[in-house]
């Protein structure tokens, strides 16, 4: 099922919002999205502070841009992100940024750890992190108010808070310095990246829904969440990834109706420069072909299609091309064009590809093409006379 952008991901914060009230009252945290004011800081240990330029942090100060960022000593990207962190602080240091790591690690476990060597860089962790603030905090105050109010359940993780205290972005810290410098510089569009935001947290929830749903072959009501959702988005790119997604679950359920045919062959014009599209389509018109599906003559759209792309390809995607022929053709029974294809991928293949395939077109070619028995009847009777 085509649902690689939605998988595996928390639940909407937008969804909790109107019941916040009964949350506090159960003890779980305040949602937290973009534009939200930042909570404040309630960190047990401050392990470094950028050799004694920064203070211990509470309350964000107005006019000072933050970056509160969740790691731990096991989380190998965390550790990969550290270097980065120290040269963003570096860059900042005096134009009131302040770079703030927090675990929720005993110090028992961070002290040893911090005079370890650094697995990119020619310094020990500690030298690297002693350009920012690094902390921990093992109640996990802070954790909650950020990581679990604002449902992210991945490390590393960085909230950005802008000069006014309130949250301006959240994402991996590599991917921290356009935003940082567009908060700096008063350009950030908050309300375009809370779309954004807001569009894949739903997202994520969806792809639960709609997992279940299609695991329980309930593709009607898979197909209507679908309609309810595209009918509700405001954002354009949510709402266009949301239609195709529909077309794709047609598709895939045999649900093949005009409209369906008709976005799959503008699909189909796409993918003639696009190799990783014509591959997609490839492979999910051979499991149609598989599963009987009425294509109504797509099938030859999209073979001619793959044929017209072989003069493109490097020599790997020939071979794959062509693979993927083979296995078209077999299935359509026209085993001499699938024999033909298959010679095809063993030409451009090389190395020990090229032999496991020239023992497939072997194998293929005596399965489709028998060698009779000899007739021995003759010899014996001359034999016996």
């Amino acid at each position: 099922m085509p649902l690689n952008f939605i998988q595996s991901l928390p639940a909407f914060p937008a969804a909790v919002i109107a019941i916040a009230a009964s949350m506090v009252a159960n003890g779980e945290p305040t949602p937290l999205s973009i534009g939200d004011k930042a909570p404040a800081l309630a960190i047990e240990h401050w392990i470094q502070d950028g050799n004694g330029y920064f203070k211990p942090v509470e309350k964000f100060n107005d006019g000072t841009v933050y970056v509160v960022e969740f790691w731990a000593t096991w989380c190998p990207p965390c550790v990969a992100s550290m270097p980065h962190l120290a040269e963003l602080q570096d860059k900042y240091r005096g134009s009131d940024v302040q770079i703030i790591s927090v675990s929720t690690e005993p110090l028992s476990t961070i002290e040893p750890f911090l005079e370890q060597e650094h697995p990119q860089v020619e310094s020990t962790v500690a030298e690297i992190t002693s350009r920012y603030c690094l902390t921990t905090d093992p109640d996990e105050s802070v954790y909650t108010d950020y990581m679990l109010a604002s449902n992210q359940n991945g490390i590393p993780m960085a909230f950005l808070v802008g000069k006014t205290g309130q949250i301006e972005w959240i994402g991996h810290p590599m991917r921290l310095d356009e935003p940082l410098q567009a908060v700096i510089d008063g350009d950030w569009d908050r309300k375009a990246f809370k779309q954004q935001f807001d569009a894949e947290q739903r997202g994520r929830e969806l792809g639960v829904e709609l997992s279940r749903l299609y695991s329980a072959n309930k593709i009607d009501e898979a197909i209507e969440l679908l309609d309810r959702e595209i009918e509700a988005t405001e954002y354009e790119p949510f709402k266009e990834l949301l239609i195709n997604l529909r077309y794709e679950i047609q598709f895939e359920s045999d649900r093949l109706d005009e409209d369906v045919l008709k976005f799959y062959r503008q699909r189909l014009k796409e993918a003639k420069t696009d190799p990783n599209l014509m591959t997609q389509l490839s492979l999910s018109t051979l499991n149609a072909l598989r599963r009987e599906s009425e294509l109504q003559g797509f099938d030859d759209e999209v073979i001619a299609a793959m044929r017209d792309s072989l003069g493109d390809l490097s020599p790997a995607g020939v071979v794959q091309t062509q693979q993927i022929l083979t296995q078209m053709y077999l299935v359509r029974g026209q085993n001499d064009q699938a024999l033909q294809a298959l010679q095809q991928a063993v030409d451009k293949a090389e190395g020990g590809a090229k032999e496991r395939l020239q023992v497939q077109l072997e194998r293929l070619t005596e399965q489709l093409n028998p060698t009779e028995p000899e007739d021995d009847s003759a010899d014996d009777e001359d034999e016996g006379s």
